[in-house]
């Protein structure tokens, strides 16, 4: 007996390993050779800054690459790598000063330091904490806001470009308090975009992406740089001269243009001349997408911008229509920018035809879509074109929203931006309503369907979207999930590798074999996923019981209610928590001699082996040892 009872703590004590990885561990078990992190990781993991896990099960090191990085950890590995680069300020009585305001945040007392240090030096706010901890679980953060954070945290406003220009697709999608500190870290190559250079400002964070970022601030930092923006030389070759409007700010009597490379920059038109069509004109003849010439002085200073309104072809939807005594000034709005408006002067001298009859501009109505030729703002030809068009294409974004939901679609190479019906009708893989019976809109659809869409008015009517052939399973047991717009799973799979998808509107759920919905899954069921064009479609869940064990002090045992509550330290998230654990007839319970006893013998302060599993969110106790009391 004795043996057993030794060999028992031995496992026992095996088992229970499960520590953050200390400074210097730079290989993990989940990181691959050819990992495009690998170098970072190693790197902060050697500092310190970023640590792995030791899985209690096969004893290796994990990283979790993937799982993402919560605010409060976000802070954390800044303040981390600010002290590993020797760049902190003063922190001297700063953890004491906002004690009472991270406690009523509930925010961790390991975290007290960095995010004293934050609040301090105005890194976060006050009024930020209330979204870092949410019903007493840490929010995951955003990649617009760890950019925020680090922009300040780093202390290079004199490097802070005035008048930021981003080059990303999703560049509006990022609020404009958060675009000089990406501009920065950009500029000083510490983050960036993806493959399709967006930014996806509010997608989570991921620890590699965390360790990367970290690590390029760190060699910022302890290189010492601390450089401001030079403007750049202007160019005299005339065909690296030639710019395309983006945007006219006239207030400012400024330009924002890109070359042909999509290289951005601000133009100041104070005191330079502007022609058109070889005429000195205004920025108000300007318009957007226009295409212009820069002019030079001999002291490399702007001196003229040149331009032609010729238009060989502008289709649009006509949004004003003005009558004077010779002509008709149509302002026409373009089909595939909403922001680029140009307005155009028919004179009565020109004829147009209307539904196969000869007419003038003045029989135009508001919300006609027309094709125009123009010389400068004259128009030379009007073509009235059918109110209703159809296209097809590649969804470039799911729906977001501006005044009114937009979509993105790629039709034949160029994107286009679309304004969305209220009343839109949609279709996805021959379906019009989702697994909840309701009809689908454009929530349902997923970036990279490829669509079909009818506008009127230009604006879209109906979308037929079929999702890619490109599929994936994956399995696990489900860890955690959202409902919502859209909804969220997530699983834990082989390896206690965290991965999180969204949740298809149309996607066919089963628990036990039986059709259900998504409130019917509960965490710990096991899962079968179908993925196509990265959204799941499809989940077989099994109810079936998910085993755990962990070690723990005992905080109280209610006898009469057979539960004892044991505080533990959730590997999760390297946090202590208290659990209450169920305990009933065939729970067996082991004192520190290897004898059965009874529950009334637990004492609180005993340090105990819990080994069970969890059912309908309870846990209940299959064996404890007692190991010290």
């Amino acid at each position: 007996m004795k043996h057993k009872r030794v060999l028992a703590l031995m496992i026992v004590s095996i088992l229970l390993m499960s520590t953050a990885v200390s400074f210097g561990a730079t290989v993990f078990s989940d990181v691959a050779s050819n990992h495009w992190a690998k170098d970072h990781i190693a790197k902060m993991s050697e500092k310190g800054i970023i640590r792995g896990f030791e899985d209690s099960i096969t004893l290796r090191f994990n990283f979790k690459p993937d799982n993402p990085v919560t605010y409060v950890e976000s802070i954390q590995m800044i303040y981390q790598t600010l002290k590993a680069a020797n760049r902190l300020k003063s922190t001297i009585g700063i953890a004491t000063k906002h004690t009472a305001v991270l406690n009523s945040a509930k925010i961790p007392t390991w975290a007290h330091e960095a995010m004293s240090y934050a609040l301090e030096y105005n890194i976060i706010h006050q009024d930020e904490l209330k979204n870092f901890v949410k019903n007493n679980i840490q929010a995951n953060a955003k990649r617009v806001d760890v950019a925020v954070f680090l922009g300040k945290a780093i202390d290079m406003d004199d490097a802070i470009d005035p008048l930021p220009i981003l080059g990303f697709v999703d560049s509006e999608m990022i609020i404009r308090a958060a675009v000089p500190y990406v501009d920065l870290l950009v500029k000083k190559g510490i983050i960036s975009g993806d493959t399709n250079n967006k930014f996806n400002p509010g997608n989570p964070i991921r620890r590699a992406e965390m360790a990367t970022i970290c690590s390029k601030a760190f060699d910022l930092l302890d290189s010492g740089e601390k450089t401001v923006v030079e403007p750049q030389t202007p160019v005299k070759n005339d065909k690296e001269n030639v710019r395309f409007i983006e945007h006219i700010l006239a207030s400012d009597n400024m330009l924002v243009v890109k070359d042909e490379l999509g290289n951005q920059e601000v133009l100041r038109l104070n005191g330079v001349i502007i022609k058109v069509n070889g005429v000195t004109s205004r920025i108000g003849s300007l318009y957007v997408n226009q295409k212009i010439k820069l002019i030079y002085d001999k002291d490399n200073k702007l001196d003229t911008v040149e331009a032609d309104n010729s238009v060989k072809e502008f289709i649009g939807i006509v949004d004003k229509i003005t009558t004077y005594t010779d002509y008709v000034a149509l302002t026409v709005v373009d089909e595939n920018n909403s922001n680029n408006t140009r307005v155009f002067k028919a004179y009565n001298t020109l004829g147009i035809q209307i539904n196969g009859v000869n007419s003038s501009a003045k029989n135009l109505k508001i919300g006609d879509m027309i094709s125009i030729n123009a010389d400068g703002d004259k128009a030379t030809n009007i073509v009235l074109m059918p109110n209703n068009r159809e296209f097809d294409g590649i969804l470039e974004s799911e729906v977001y929203f501006k005044d009114t939901p937009m979509i993105k679609v790629r039709v034949r190479g160029e994107v286009l931006e679309l304004a969305v019906n209220d009343n839109v009708y949609v279709t996805r893989n021959g379906r019009t309503r989702g697994t909840d019976g309701k009809i689908l809109d454009v929530d349902s659809l997923v970036k990279g369907d490829i669509v079909t869409i009818t506008l009127k008015n230009n604006k879209v009517i109906e979308i037929i979207a079929t999702s890619l052939t490109t599929k994936k399973d994956d399995s696990g047991t489900i860890k955690s999930y959202t409902i919502g717009n859209p909804s969220q799973i997530t699983i834990v799979g082989s390896g206690n590798l965290e991965t999180s998808y969204n949740v298809s509107s149309t996607a066919t759920i089963t628990v036990d074999g039986k059709s259900a919905t998504l409130y019917d899954l509960r965490p710990n069921y096991a899962v079968e996923l179908k993925i196509e064009s990265n959204s799941v479609v499809s989940i077989k869940a099994e109810s079936i019981q998910a085993k755990d064990r962990f070690t723990g002090e005992i905080v109280k045992v209610y006898t009469n209610h057979s539960i004892v509550t044991v505080k533990y330290l959730d590997r999760s998230n390297n946090q202590y928590t208290t659990r209450p654990v169920s305990v009933n007839a065939d729970t067996v319970i082991l004192d520190t001699d290897g004898k059965s006893i009874a529950m009334s013998r637990l004492a609180e302060k005993s340090e105990i082996f819990v080994d069970g599993f969890l059912e309908d969110e309870f846990f209940i106790a299959e064996k404890i040892i007692v190991l010290k009391k």
